[in-house]
């Protein structure tokens, strides 16, 4: 990837629990990734106009849980059916029903329940993949039980099948449910050969908005892994089916597309260097959609996207999206206001033209406010915005730059102890002192009336970091003849 000056990557999470080793930066990618696709899947009784509690109770009336599952290991068809159907109203009902899941991986019953995957009957094949899917949205005791006699390889026999789309969709939940337990499942899945009938089945329902919902939630599941190689063979094949998704009419599916595309080109060079720039076209009127995730969605993609090259980054502009930045850089929500500076530090890291663009959408004011705001990470990466224009830009950029008052707030950030953040401070006012020569009177007085500026660079001057000593040597040389 080309150097494109300073940036950042993104954000932290406020409301969930975090490791404590995890990145900051990761956090906010890392929150919506967890509300979104590590909930499972379950569903409920009442779909098959049924009354749930009439129903349970009739069944328990009748026949024990031990003679329920003693039917479903009949060799008698009926009986089988008659069997799975009440066990998927027991696992299905809105009661606490923790000791019938027990009751159920106690008896060994999942193996039968395997086995009626693989019978040529459909109705018995959707009542199994539908009690499979509350197991599987259940503990890690349950899903693990299922994962350890392979019921996900089942699961995925029928869905490579020419099965219809209520046994594709409901198949799918449950290997999806087993995916979201944890990386090692999700990749096992992988391993076993999902990607490819994933694809097939859903060109195959593209009209079937539950099953493009299920399928654009598991592949979204897949889209957060970028560990090994093998995936990055994984990730050329989803990025296709994540574009088309991300054209669905139905928010949801959109939402989980656009997501899945995010993750993707998290710091994938390869794949954000050479994947098909139309996407950004179709993904563009999202940023100013009504639906906030899919606005963030939306925005966090637009930000990995900037962080390529210049080609990408110009794709960005002609969709328009600058013009429309000004909303998030005045969020309420303070992890919003970080991802779009964090993609207007990468723009501004670009070309002439792009650098314009943000000028002429009236950005810089509020870029350069940023930098004293109260939150250090919005502080931060509005500092590698703003400091991106002295390194990139023009000497008319620069100019413009100083004519929005920039020095006092770079100044700001001369307290900072951190060495990173004073080094493209310093050299950021050392930039546009030499490219504001005609000025320096300006630029003088504006390090003077801030603070202890002046004494601050003076201490700089014997700091042990080389570039530190340099530019404030060279400030305090040219502006105030020391």
């Amino acid at each position: 990837m080309e150097d494109r000056g300073l940036s950042a990557v993104v954000e932290d999470d406020v409301d969930m629990e975090e490791d404590e080793d995890e990145d900051e930066e990761d956090k906010f990618v890392s929150k919506y990734f967890k509300k979104r696709f590590l909930v499972k899947r379950k569903r409920m009784n009442g779909n098959d106009g049924e009354t749930p509690a009439k129903s349970i109770e009739e069944s328990l009336a009748n026949l024990s849980t031990k003679e329920i599952y003693f039917k479903v290991k009949s060799d008698n068809f009926s009986e089988k059916l008659y069997g799975t159907k009440q066990i998927r109203k027991l696992v299905s009902s809105s009661e606490n029903n923790s000791s019938i899941f027990n009751e159920i991986l106690s008896h060994e019953i999942l193996k039968a329940l395997a086995d009626c995957l693989s019978l040529p009957n459909e109705e018995l094949q959707f009542e199994t993949a539908w009690i499979l899917t509350n197991i599987s949205a259940g503990s890690l005791e349950q899903t693990k039980a299922l994962f350890d006699l392979f019921i996900h390889l089942t699961l995925l026999k029928l869905f490579k099948t020419e099965c219809n789309a209520n046994i594709a969709n409901q198949t799918l939940c449950a290997i999806g449910n087993i995916m979201a337990e944890n990386d090692g499942f999700c990749y096992d899945c992988i391993y076993a050969g999902i990607t490819e009938p994933l694809i097939k089945q859903m060109k195959k329902f593209l009209d079937n908005v539950p099953f493009m919902r299920t399928v654009s939630w598991v592949i979204g599941q897949m889209s957060h892994l970028k560990d090994t190689i093998f995936f990055k063979e994984t990730a050329w094949d989803l990025f296709p089916a994540l574009g088309e998704l991300a054209r669905n009419e139905d928010s949801e599916v959109c939402i989980n597309a656009v997501w899945g595309l995010g993750y993707l080109t998290e710091g994938d060079i390869d794949l954000l260097m050479n994947f098909n720039k139309n996407v950004i076209k179709t993904v563009a009127p999202y940023l100013i959609s009504s639906n906030l995730e899919l606005q963030i969605a939306t925005l966090h993609f637009f930000a990995n996207c900037a962080s390529g090259n210049d080609e990408i980054t110009q794709k960005i502009v002609n969709c328009g999206v600058i013009k429309n930045l000004n909303e998030f850089l005045n969020h309420k929500n303070v992890e919003v206001v970080r991802e779009t500076v964090w993609m207007l530090s990468n723009i501004l890291a670009g070309t002439e033209k792009q650098i314009k663009a943000v000028f002429d959408a009236g950005l810089m004011p509020k870029i350069i406010e940023l930098l004293e705001s109260s939150d250090k990470n919005v502080a931060e990466k509005a500092l590698w915005a703003v400091t991106n224009v002295p390194l990139c830009g023009t000497p008319e950029q620069i100019n413009l730059l100083l004519n929005l008052n920039v020095i006092p707030s770079l100044c700001y950030l001369l307290k900072s102890d951190k060495n990173q953040i004073l080094e493209a401070v310093v050299e950021a006012i050392n930039k546009i002192q030499q490219n504001c020569s005609n000025r320096k009177g300006k630029i003088r007085q504006s390090i003077i009336t801030s603070g202890n500026s002046v004494e601050r660079l003076r201490e700089l001057q014997n700091h042990y970091s080389e570039t530190l000593q340099r530019n404030a040597t060279q400030i305090l040389t040219d502006l105030f003849n020391e």
